[in-house]
């Protein structure tokens, strides 16, 4: 829930993007970010996502610098120009994309989650495409919103959090492997750090189980309480937090190894079935 100083902040700063160059040119543009997904600060940025409906290729020649932006910071990077300058001592973290690339990003998605049983995914998504798409889900369009909403609606949401849980469920695979290779020859450090990654991609899976589509590790504390605050279901989110509060300390490791294996294997039921019912309602 944002608060009244950044209700402010985002009005102030969004009435004067409406009227930004590289916005009023685009095809539809739009806000997101941990702003509007109940995360934000007082320190947060502002994140715009502005679409040119261009070849990547002509997609330079197409922006429209005011005077005051010609000397802000442009970068390239896989087909996306970032663009990163101020409105009223607000920093804006500026991203263009070329129709094209979404449309490439919306296709890849899915044919990569196909729901196959024999073949769970056939393919790895770039952690950029799965955070763009995400943050559409979030955004708040301040140009063409109809055309925004169009291309969001092409958006299989469910296809993104079967992707994590797909993708979790493999690193906890390995993860298994090196802990139970660990214990074997009594290598406690090993042990403890890879019990705490574990957990992390647990927590994870569990959270793509319900919805989540925010591929950020760095949210994973306020997405996982937002859950058990909006549903009022802690006990994963209890156990969560006692994990991670545990401390290294050597006459801990088989009570630590206990616990979390019993948190891994009551979240692996839910994600299971997840799957399974995933490609049995398609």
């Amino acid at each position: 829930m944002k608060n009244n100083f950044i209700d402010k902040k985002l009005n102030t700063v969004i009435e004067e993007l409406k009227e930004h160059n590289l916005v009023k040119n685009s095809l539809f543009s739009y806000v997101a970010g941990s702003i509007f997904e109940g995360f934000g600060n007082q320190k947060s940025d502002i994140d715009i996502f502005i679409i040119y409906d261009v070849n990547y290729n002509d997609l330079i020649s197409k922006l429209r610098f005011s005077e005051n932006d010609k000397n802000a910071n442009l970068t390239i990077n896989q087909n996306i120009l970032t663009y990163n300058f101020f409105v009223k001592s607000y920093r804006i973290d500026c991203e263009i994309y070329s129709l094209f690339t979404i449309e490439k990003y919306i296709e890849k998605l899915n044919k990569i989650v196909t729901f196959q049983e024999d073949n769970l995914i056939s393919g790895q998504l770039e952690y950029k495409m799965i955070d763009f798409l995400h943050r559409i889900k979030y955004g708040m369009p301040i140009r063409n919103a109809g055309i925004f909403n169009t291309y969001k609606s092409k958006i299989d949401y469910t296809k993104i959090s079967y992707y994590q849980v797909v993708s979790c469920t493999e690193q906890i695979s390995g993860l298994l492997e090196d802990i139970e290779g660990a214990l074997q020859v009594n290598d406690n450090g090993t042990v403890f750090f890879m019990l705490r990654k574990l957990v992390y991609y647990v927590a994870f899976s569990f959270l793509a189980t319900k919805g989540e589509t925010n591929p950020s590790e760095k949210w994973l504390y306020l997405k996982f309480k937002r859950y058990a605050i909006e549903n009022d279901d802690f006990e994963f989110f209890d156990k969560y937090l006692e994990l991670q509060s545990i401390a290294f300390v050597d006459s801990n490791q088989e009570s630590f190894c206990r616990e979390t294996m019993d948190f891994y294997q009551k979240i692996s039921l839910l994600t299971q079935k997840f799957i399974y019912e995933s490609q049995k309602n398609t």
